[in-house]
């Protein structure tokens, strides 16, 4: 039998051609492929996909051209994966996971940076100082976290006091505090701390270090963290704040939190 000749396609260029695969150069070590919905692939290595630059306010709404990707239990539907964006705010590229699930930070990230003094009220009660919140599952695109800040108090040996690191959704001392540092010498008028966390499931995370933070301004005092936290469910999807606050022993002096930053590791 004689195989029926392949027929010369006249094709213009308002033509859109559907093909199983395209070759390049060659019969087989470059061969473009559709891996599915919007992704296609180079010898099996998924081709990231760039949307361009957004700003912190539009990762903060979940939507990048219209198109929703993490708020609440919308999750990140509707982008494909290995599809990259680039965040102005913080100028860092984050790339979501194979999977399509998730976003992953390329490089260490400082995505809180907040060297503004903050003064609380001299109510003698645990408050909030200082916060920042971080979008849906930025948290979760990374290996390690680092928190770092620095608080302090308007006097000197008047008052004791405590300082707490919070992450959770509510922005209140309800918060689950993942470190704290009670019973601050009333001579002890700033404390600097740092914490070291990763996400190990959709609500927990994981102390990974340090043991112990000293504080200066006349007697060392050393701060406490869980070894692991239970956030609040999903929260791998829900916007997540960190939170500073400060409980001071009386109304005699003022709590300051002056600094906050939370940086991601690959």
């Amino acid at each position: 039998m004689i195989a029926q000749p392949v027929l010369p396609q006249a094709l213009g260029t308002g033509d859109s051609p559907q093909f199983a695969g395209v070759n390049i150069g060659a019969a087989a070590d470059t061969t473009i492929l559709r891996d599915s919905a919007g992704v296609i692939s180079v010898e099996g290595k998924p081709v990231v996909l760039s949307l361009g630059t957004v700003s912190w306010s539009t990762l903060q709404t979940g939507t990048i051209g219209g198109t929703s990707y993490a708020n609440g239990s919308a999750g990140l539907t509707g982008l494909p994966a290995e599809t990259q964006v680039f965040v102005t705010d913080w100028q860092a590229w984050f790339i979501r996971n194979a999977a399509g699930t998730l976003w992953k930070v390329v490089y260490p990230t400082l995505i809180v940076a907040d060297y503004t003094p903050q003064s609380g009220s001299t109510s003698g009660a645990d408050q909030v100082i200082k916060s920042a919140l971080v979008p849906a599952q930025i948290l979760w695109a990374c290996s390690r976290f680092v928190v770092r800040w620095l608080t302090g108090k308007s006097n000197a040996s008047v008052e004791t006091w405590s300082v707490y690191l919070h992450i959770g959704t509510a922005n209140t001392t309800s918060d689950v505090a993942v470190q704290q540092s009670t019973a601050i010498a009333a001579t002890a008028r700033s404390m600097a701390l740092a914490y070291e966390g990763r996400p190990t499931s959709t609500d927990k995370i994981t102390t990974t270090g340090p043991a112990s933070n000293t504080g200066w301004g006349g007697t060392a005092t050393s701060a406490a963290y869980g070894i692991s936290n239970t956030l609040a469910a999903g929260a791998n999807t829900d916007a997540m704040y960190f939170s500073i606050s400060i409980d001071m022993s009386g109304t005699a002096e003022t709590p300051i939190a002056n600094m906050l930053t939370v940086e991601l590791l690959p």
